[in-house]
């Protein structure tokens, strides 16, 4: 197969590593990459953007804006602010054969960030089903019982304004799985994506 694919369920760990990334050298000749952050509850952003910078030159990921709560005299107020810039420093050698992002509606925090930089990026697509719309960084408050309320502590934009909170990242491609696909042990996402790339580019 001419496509190489990576799975990154887990942010919470280092993906950048030079021993996690030995294999990229192997994988230059190869005609498509396949990144899937299916099930990707979060962790560190800037692992994400690590692995990333291996396919998308730093200048071109998306710059999120956040909108963060004021202190608690004002709990109701918010004021735009540009994020961070996360992306600083980071460097690779770019790989520029087209991306396929598989994501799906698990994908929050971290995880839903890594689709939001990515996202509308020359040479990505990304396909799967809405993100969660909680990338924010979580506030737990105890419940009576025994039970945690985790809240986003400010809401997130992508450049042109469109809000991520509460909505997610919308795929360019809409596909998911049937209960009857999960019983068959078939992966209608990842059929998509392998469809696409032979579409458009004659890979297989």
């Amino acid at each position: 197969m001419n496509i190489a694919g990576m799975v990154a369920d887990n942010l919470a760990k280092s993906l950048s590593t030079p021993v996690a990334w030995n294999e990229v050298a192997t994988l230059k000749e190869k005609g498509a990459y396949l990144l899937d952050v299916r099930g990707n509850h979060g962790g560190n952003a800037h692992f994400g953007l690590t692995v990333l910078s291996h396919f998308i030159a730093e200048e071109d990921l998306n710059q999120l804006v956040n909108i963060g709560a004021q202190p608690a005299t004002a709990p109701t107020a918010q004021t735009p602010a540009p994020a961070p810039k996360e992306t600083a420093g980071v460097r690779a050698e770019l790989l520029p054969q087209p991306v396929m992002i598989l994501c799906d509606h698990y994908d929050g925090s971290a995880g839903e960030d890594f689709v939001a930089y990515a996202k509308g990026c020359k040479n990505v697509t990304v396909i799967g089903s809405n993100t969660r719309g909680t990338t924010g960084s979580l506030v737990s408050f105890g419940l009576p019982g025994g039970g945690t309320l985790y809240l986003s502590s400010y809401r997130t934009l992508l450049p042109d304004g469109t809000v991520i909170h509460n909505r997610g990242v919308q795929p360019d491609i809409w596909s998911e799985y049937s209960v009857s696909d999960l019983l068959r042990g078939k992966d209608t996402v990842l059929e998509a994506a392998l469809d696409f790339l032979g579409r458009e580019y004659g890979l297989k």
